[in-house]
Order: C-alpha cells, then sequence, then structure tokens
C-alpha cells in the first residue's frame, strides 16, 4: 500500500503523507479509517494546528485515540470541541491511555492564560480548565481551595452554572484520595436525599440510607426503618427508636413519665404496696435500672441542649430547621437553592428573625426513699398476660413503646431482661391501652 523513500520515510496511499517507516502500517490504517468520518479528520486538523504536529502524526494521534474510546463518536465529538476550545493537547492525551507523539526537533508551544481567581498568568499546562461550555481556565491551587467551599462545587467563573463531575475532583486531587471519596459520598447523598421515599439512618457512623415502602405515602406518614447496614430501627419522622400504638410527640412524653417511674416513681408505688420483702430484694437491680435510666436521660437532654444552641423553628409551620453553613436565607424542609429534601412546608425565612427552639424535657428528678405509702387499688388487665410469667396482668400494665407486643406486670416489670433504651407506657385502668394518658406513681 505504500513506496519505500529508503530508511527514513515512506508515502501513504491513501493521504500521500510522508511518514517513518516504522509507523507507515499504522498511519495507512488510520487513514483508511478517517477518511470516511469527517469529525476525525476535524480533530487531526486541529491537533496539528495547535500542537504544531505534522498533520501525519496527528492523525496517528486521533485514530489511536479513537480506538482506545472503543470508536464512541460522543468522545471524539468532545475531543473535537475541547481541541477547537485551545485545550493543552499533550496534557489532555497525557491524562489517557495514549502517548504524546511529536518529533523531537520541534518546540511545543505552551500558550499562557490568567486565572479567573487570582488573575495570575501561567502556562496552560500548568493550569485546569474546568469542563464548562467556556472553558474556564484556573491555576491548580485556587480550584483546589474553591471546592472546599461547598457542595455541590460550581465553576466559579462568571454566570457559570457548571457543576465540577466525579471525574473533574478526581482529576484535581486523585481519584482514590479523600477529597475525591468524599466528593462521590455526597453526590450518592445529595442524589438520595433530593427524593422524599429515603432517610438516612441516624446510627452512630452509619452511611446508609433506607428506602421507605411507599414513596407516594404523605409525608407526616410514620414508617418502621431498618438499616440494612447497621440493623438499627428506627422511626422516619422523628429519627430516635421506632414507637408503636403512639405518636411521636406522644412517644416523647410516655419516654418522660417511664424515667420518672425509674427514677422514683416505682419506688413510690411499691411502698404504697407495702410488699417490704420484694421491695429489699429489689433494690440492687432498680439502682442499676435507674443509673441506666438517667443515663438515657442525660443523652436526651444533651440532644435537647444540641438543638437549643443550634436550631430554631420554622416561623411558617414551627418545624425544627438546622442551619449547617452558608447564607442566612432558610427554606424549610431542603436547601436554599434545592436538594437534600426533607419534611417541611417549603416556604422561605431568614434564620436571624427565625424563633429559637425551646428545651422540650426537664431534668431527671431521683426521689428519696421514703416509708411505705397504703396500698393502692389494683384491676386486673384482661385479657392481657405478662410477656415474662404468663399470669394475668393485675395492678399496672407496662407495655413497651418499642415492641410490636411486650407486656409485664408490676411484680416482673422491674427484673425483665428488656432493653434499657426502650420505653414502656404504665396502663393502670384497662382498656385504655393506646393513649399516653396513663402516668406514673
Amino acid at each position: 500500500m505504500s513506496s519505500s523513500l529508503g530508511q527514513r520515510g515512506a508515502t501513504c496511499s491513501v493521504c500521500g503523507l510522508v511518514e517513518d517507516a516504522a509507523l507507515m502500517q499504522q498511519h495507512t490504517g488510520a487513514c483508511a479509517r478517517m477518511a470516511a468520518h469527517t469529525e476525525l479528520s476535524k480533530c487531526a486538523e486541529s491537533l496539528s494546528a495547535v500542537c504544531g504536529q505534522p498533520l501525519a502524526h496527528a492523525r496517528l494521534v486521533v485514530m489511536t485515540k479513537y480506538d482506545a474510546a472503543a470508536g464512541a463518536d460522543e468522545n471524539m465529538a468532545r475531543l473535537f470541541d475541547q481541541l477547537s476550545g485551545g485545550i493543552h493537547v499533550p496534557t489532555y492525551l497525557a491524562k489517557g491511555p495514549v502517548a504524546e507523539l511529536r518529533r523531537e526537533d520541534q518546540p511545543e508551544r505552551e500558550p499562557e492564560f490568567e486565572c479567573l481567581i487570582c488573575f495570575d498568568v501561567l502556562p496552560v499546562g500548568e493550569m485546569f480548565t474546568v469542563d464548562c461550555a467556556a472553558s474556564h481556565r484556573y491555576c491548580f491551587e485556587c480550584i483546589r481551595e474553591h471546592c472546599d467551599h461547598s457542595f455541590p462545587v460550581h465553576c466559579p467563573g462568571m454566570d457559570c452554572a457548571h457543576e465540577l463531575t466525579q471525574l473533574e475532583v478526581d482529576q484535581l486531587f486523585g481519584a482514590r484520595s479523600a477529597k475525591a471519596l468524599r466528593f462521590g459520598e455526597m453526590q450518592t447523598q445529595a442524589l438520595l436525599g433530593s427524593g422524599t421515599n429515603f432517610v438516612a439512618c441516624p446510627g452512630a457512623d452509619c452511611p446508609a440510607w433506607v428506602e421507605l415502602p411507599d414513596a407516594d405515602a404523605p409525608t407526616e406518614s410514620r414508617w418502621e426503618c431498618e438499616c440494612p447496614e447497621c440493623a438499627h430501627v428506627f422511626c422516619n419522622l422523628c429519627r430516635g427508636i421506632y414507637h408503636y400504638r403512639t405518636s411521636c410527640q406522644a412517644a416523647l412524653d410516655v419516654r418522660e413519665q417511664w424515667t420518672d417511674w425509674m427514677q422514683g416513681g416505682r419506688d413510690a408505688y411499691q411502698r404504697q404496696l407495702a410488699d417490704h420483702k420484694n421491695y429489699t430484694q429489689q433494690q440492687a437491680a432498680v439502682e442499676q435500672r435507674n443509673r441506666e435510666t438517667l443515663e438515657r436521660h442525660r443523652e436526651l437532654e444533651q440532644t435537647e441542649d444540641w438543638k437549643v444552641a443550634h436550631c430554631k423553628l420554622c416561623p411558617h409551620c414551627n418545624r425544627v430547621a438546622e442551619r449547617i453553613s452558608g447564607c442566612t436565607h432558610m427554606r424549610c424542609g431542603q436547601d436554599y437553592y434545592g436538594g437534600n429534601n426533607q419534611p417541611g412546608c417549603g416556604q422561605a425565612f431568614d434564620w436571624n428573625s427565625a424563633p429559637p427552639y425551646t428545651k422540650q424535657v426537664g431534668k431527671a428528678k431521683i426521689r428519696k426513699i421514703g416509708p411505705p405509702p397504703p396500698k393502692p387499688s389494683r384491676v386486673e388487665h384482661t385479657p392481657y398476660k405478662c410477656s415474662m410469667c404468663s399470669q394475668d396482668i393485675v395492678g399496672l400494665r407496662f407495655s413497651c413503646l418499642n415492641c410490636k407486643a411486650s407486656d409485664y406486670c408490676e411484680n416482673c416489670e422491674w427484673q425483665c431482661d428488656h432493653d434499657p433504651s426502650h420505653a414502656f407506657l404504665i396502663v393502670r385502668h384497662p382498656p385504655d391501652t393506646t393513649s399516653g394518658a396513663t402516668s406514673s406513681a
């Protein structure tokens, strides 16, 4: 297909250009395929003009790049657009599997551009070109610092709405760098948070998300969610331990009543029963459970204190809102400019003028043990039976708020091996089994 011109060159039978004899077979094949592809021909001509390379070498480079891209026309169209915009082709090619092909005796011409942030003038090879429509260029130091300020990361060019992609962040920091991996996680969170049928697991250090069973259900619908990673079971609305048979606010009231019971109510009731024998046997177990319950209540207080310090109320619907960063312009239930959707009315407000969040729980009180009071009246809770002794429940019935069906009598409640993070509804008079109207003694 070609005629020899000695040791150093041969003429291509397709384009008529002279090429090294060692590359002639590859060159001829590239030209034969390029002849039927107008876009590739334009790409090779641009490469030759920008880099000062012979057209023969440019055609070989473009076809090699085309083969590496598995012949994807959209990839080659993108390469052509970048070449037309003045991108430094040797630097671009170095990012892929194709090595730069140029003659040693032809010096590389590298244009200089001004960083649009710090205004330093640098060779294009020392700058990062954003993949936006205007191909804005920045020095690496400025664009890397810009990536640390917010998410999503927009090109800082004037009126440029381009969001940096994972590929661009990988090129800036390295594909396996901590920042690139974190960027990928935030992209995933933003994607999941943009819908109303996903909720983040509140478990400690758990990055998982849980899909709600009905995406079309009202936003106030309450679901029992189980994390596929850490197996934590929680309520999608309040993010606390899932509570059966009651609303989120009522569950908070029941937990306070249960804390009062653990911190003195039980003692007062036992004194009223005048059961001194059982009363003495119970003390060690009661004290341990009191300490555990007090610790849970302290954690609840700490959570409320944190809300007081970091949260405010939406002036339109009184929903709790937190400002993570940025300006004081807020939107209830989502980020101000969209995304991260959560339950809320969607109304805009100013953080500084929003009403403050007030603490919803008080401090746990430890009461001193006194003499036994008179024995109270006791009723039978038919048809409930104790989950521990299997006997009919007489007196007080303790119904676990965080279990589907778990009831204890007053004789077994203090010694049952139950999750200390759960709270019990104290039922005094049947059939009041689902409301929080009962209170601890």
